[in-house]
């Protein structure tokens, strides 16, 4: 961070999306793909010719008709999208070049570019232990800046992430024209307390994940010096040995990560995984041409 700035580059990450988007038939309509699942309807078939991706082939449908042939589609219009962001300690965290709220900035900076170039909407949350930001759902290029100012801004992240407090707030003030939320956080702060009320919300909006994780929250490093571990919500201090620490530290997570899998499978919730050591535009691309080609 530098001059209360996060050190992130959003207009390269908005740069590298589009252009691996480019590939696609349906380029600018391909974010409702992974903003709304039911943003795009299909309308017709159309030959399959070599600059399309071969994933976009219905093989059902070429092998009826004798050649091949694609999905067509056409974007639903005036969505709206709620883009939620964790602003809590946890995210100011990290043991890669970026913190996980300087590459959970990169990612929504890029996916909210998309939306506004589309001419749709989207609104913003700002939370951790309370909501501190809510803006609803508009258009245009001033909305987008504003969105970037407050996630970039140092001085938002603080306090521990209460789903419990941003579920309830979801529900009693959001509009429920909202199409889409997508939620940013490395969900550590996650819990079974609040299950109820995550299911709730999967219930009433076309919900998505991005679970935005530095590799250390998964394992410990290979390192001989005993570390400080801190409860963001408690302030509690906890000294480890990572060496003897650290299968029990894997199993956890494991553990932990595998029930918090099957929850968002079993409430139909898409969950993308991120790792701060890897670049995001590969892995989301990927992502939506398994959605192109109906195997999600």
């Amino acid at each position: 961070m530098a001059n209360g700035k996060l050190n992130a580059d959003i207009s390269t990450s908005i740069s590298e999306l589009r252009s691996l988007l480019k590939k696609f038939e349906i380029r600018s309509q391909i974010y409702s793909l992974i903003l709304k699942g039911q943003g795009l309807e299909f309308y017709a078939y159309g030959d399959y010719t070599k600059d399309l991706d071969a994933s976009e082939i219905d093989w059902k449908a070429s092998k009826r008709a004798n050649r091949l042939l694609t999905r067509k589609y056409q974007q639903e219009r005036n969505m709206k999208t709620l883009f939620v962001i964790d602003v809590s300690e946890n995210m100011v965290s990290g043991s890669t070049p970026k913190l996980k709220c300087e590459y959970t900035a990169e990612v929504a900076g890029a996916l909210s570019s998309l939306v506004i170039s589309s001419g749709d909407k989207f609104g913003f949350i700002l939370f951790s232990d309370k909501v501190h930001e809510f803006v609803p759902p508009a258009s245009g290029q001033g909305q987008f800046e504003l969105f970037v100012n407050g996630i970039m801004k140092a001085s938002a992240y603080k306090g521990y992430p209460d789903f419990k407090n941003l579920f309830w707030f979801i529900l009693n003030y959001v509009d429920k024209s909202v199409s889409s939320i997508i939620i940013f956080s490395d969900f550590l702060g996650f819990d079974s307390a609040v299950k109820k009320d995550f299911e709730e919300v999967a219930s009433q909006f076309e919900t998505m994940l991005l679970m935005v994780r530095d590799p250390i929250d998964k394992a410990l490093p290979d390192v001989s010096t005993e570390v400080y571990f801190e409860d963001s919500k408690t302030g509690e201090k906890l000294l480890v040995n990572p060496k003897i620490a650290k299968e029990f530290y894997r199993r956890y997570n494991e553990k932990r990560d595998l029930e918090f899998n099957g929850l968002c499978r079993k409430l139909n919730v898409d969950l993308l995984e991120l790792a701060t050591d890897k670049p995001f535009v590969p892995t989301l691309v990927s992502f939506l041409k398994q959605r192109v080609g109906g195997t999600r």
